[in-house]
């Protein structure tokens, strides 16, 4: 009789400790998954911002050197004299050709900063494959 108390109890001990290893196992992956979870959104939200800020810097230089192109424009307009023969015909050409160029430029941004935000659903996707190869590579460390 004692000796079937004794293995008994050793029979409950190895049972307990079993369940405390994969209570412990269980948390570590857990907080391995919470790590990689926070890593993805603050990469996220980093990738996010700089292609935002990207965007603005491409947005405000366009608009910038159309400024500096009107000007110059405007300096050689009313440098030539045949502008004052031909008069408000000839101006009003012109600045229909300038509204014309502005459109054009301003659709063209609008173009370039839907690729952009292509690109960063691009980078998403990259930072959710790198996400799964790492939780993979986790769940093969925990189980050796």
């Amino acid at each position: 009789r004692m000796k079937m108390r004794a293995n008994k109890a050793l029979k409950e001990q190895r049972k307990k400790e079993e369940e405390h290893r994969l209570m412990i196992k269980n948390a570590k992956v857990h907080r391995s998954q919470q790590v990689v979870e926070t890593w993805k959104i603050r990469k996220s939200k980093e990738a996010k911002e700089k292609m935002k800020e990207i965007n603005e810097d491409k947005v405000n230089k366009q608009i910038k050197d159309e400024e500096k192109r009107e000007r110059i424009q405007q300096a050689e307009m009313a440098s030539k004299s045949w502008r004052d023969i031909k008069g408000k015909e000839v101006e009003q050409k012109q600045q229909e050709k300038i509204t014309k160029e502005k459109e054009e430029k301003r659709l063209k941004a609008k173009d370039d900063s839907e690729k952009l935000l292509s690109s960063e659903l691009a980078f998403k996707a990259w930072a959710d494959k790198k996400e799964q190869l790492l939780k993979e590579s986790l769940k093969q460390k925990l189980l050796k």
